[in-house]
Formats: structure tokens, sequence, C-alpha cells
């Protein structure tokens, strides 16, 4: 069962990469987050001939994606944010389910800095192109819980969540909220022990589509492509047991294609 879970996963994940390959430049690629090689085999794969920077925090992963030994893929270990690639060689940075992390570790600052250090390692003509969770638009929604134990997780989750303060009514059995802090925490219901501290300190949903257009163009981008697509969550099965909600479209995830801005 748990090799199905994983297949099915990975399924999914191929195919929303396939949906960003025509987009990729070849000649030099860099994936920031690259984890343990994943993607980087993948583009292996699809972009021969291409040489693939990988560049992650985790010397674990890196060994991981490095046992993998693909031809002409490369790791670097670094944080995301540092400047520590070369100016203009890149044709393509990528990344793939990684950019949610910076905003987690380094907030809206790391993240607008991550955006200039990829402009600053493309070249003239080169491409950005970022998959990854999708906050929806704010409204109000309202999340019913069928037991009280559920409740507590909900309130020990606005309590404990770091990145900003989840603002809530409670009346009775269900609690009403943005849209954008209810799929947060239906992404986190099924979060084991020893994970929710550091799941408390990640989020998921963490722009919308007009918040990721609007950095894109601050720091030097123009925006080729955007465009937000449902996300099979299996968390949603697991939270339908102990909630009631009918905002299963607002789970998406989005793909842009940002071009280097150039003046003259």
């Amino acid at each position: 069962m748990e090799n199905d879970f994983e297949q099915k996963h990975l399924d999914r994940k191929r195919e929303r990469l396939l949906g960003m390959v025509e987009h990729v430049r070849p000649g030099l690629l860099c994936e920031m987050g690259c984890g343990s090689g994943l993607v980087l085999e993948f583009l292996s794969e699809q972009i021969p001939g291409s040489t693939l920077i990988g560049v992650d925090m985790s010397l674990e992963r890196l060994k991981t994606a490095a046992s993998r030994s693909l031809p002409g893929v490369f790791q670097v270990a670094a944080e995301i944010p540092e400047r520590v690639l070369a100016r203009g060689i890149f044709d393509s940075v990528i990344f793939i389910w990684s950019m949610h992390e910076v905003y987690s570790n380094a907030g809206e600052v790391g993240l607008l800095q991550t955006l200039r250090t990829v402009r600053h390692m493309l070249k003239d003509d080169g491409v950005l192109i970022v998959q990854d969770f999708l906050r929806p638009p704010p409204r109000q929604v309202t999340l019913g819980f069928k037991n009280e134990a559920a409740l507590d997780t909900f309130r020990r989750f606005a309590r404990e969540f770091r990145l900003h303060k989840v603002r809530y009514e409670e009346a009775g059995a269900a609690v009403r909220l943005d849209v954008g802090d209810a799929v947060e925490f239906i992404s986190k219901f099924d979060t084991e022990d020893d994970d929710w501290h550091h799941e408390m300190g990640e989020a998921h949903f963490f722009c919308t589509l007009e918040q990721h257009m609007t950095r894109a163009r601050e720091t030097g981008f123009a925006v080729a492509r955007a465009g937000g697509f449902p996300l099979s969550w299996d968390a949603l099965d697991a939270a339908r047991k102990d909630m009631d909600f009918d905002f299963e479209r607002d789970f998406s995830w989005v793909q842009l294609v940002l071009t280097k801005y150039t003046v003259g």
C-alpha cells in the first residue's frame, strides 16, 4: 500500500513536470532546492545535453542526489538566498515546490532577495520557472468540526502557527476564517507529533497569484506565463473524516514562467 501511495505521488509530480519542460531553455540549468535529485533526474532525461546544477542546504539530500550518478549533473551545498554562483551564466533557473520553503525560512525579505539573486544568475534571455502551492484569493469560509479533538487541533494550529497570526471566529463546532488559513490548516491536520513544530514554521499556501506576479515584477522579471491549477491533495480525504468544508477548488498550485527584464 505504501509503495502504491509513493508511485501515485511520483506520477502526479511527473505530470506537473511535463507541463514545465517546454518552457525550460536548454544549456546551463540550475534547480534551487533540489533535494534528493528526483527533478534533476527528470530534467536530465527530458533535456539531454544540458548541464544541471542542483542547490540545496541538506548535505544528506545532496549525497542522495549525487548517488544517482547522472551525467552532466552537479550539486552545490548552499542556502538558496545566498549569491554563490556566477553572474549571468544560467539559461534556466527552476524552483519545484521549494519557493514556499524560502518564504518560510527567510520571510518576505529573503524571498525578494532570492528573486534578485536568481536574476543575477540568469543570462539576459534566461528564464525562471516556479511550481509551488498557490494561496487562494482572500474570502471568508466556514470550517465545521465533527468532534472536539479536531476542533482542539485547529485551536492549537491557530495558537502555534508562526508565519502570521491566524484570525478566526468560533461559533459552536465551527470556525469562520480566511480560506488561505483554512487550506493551510487542512494541509497540516494529519501531521504527526514529531513533525508538528516544524510544520508550524512552514507555510505551504504562502502567496496568491497576484502576489507572485507583483514580486516578480518588483525584482526585475517579466511574467511570460502564470496560472493556477487544481491540486490533488490526499489530506482532503483524511480531513473529511473529522471536518465539513466546501472549498476543495481552493486547493491549487501555480506555475510561473518569468523572463529576465532588461532595460534598453
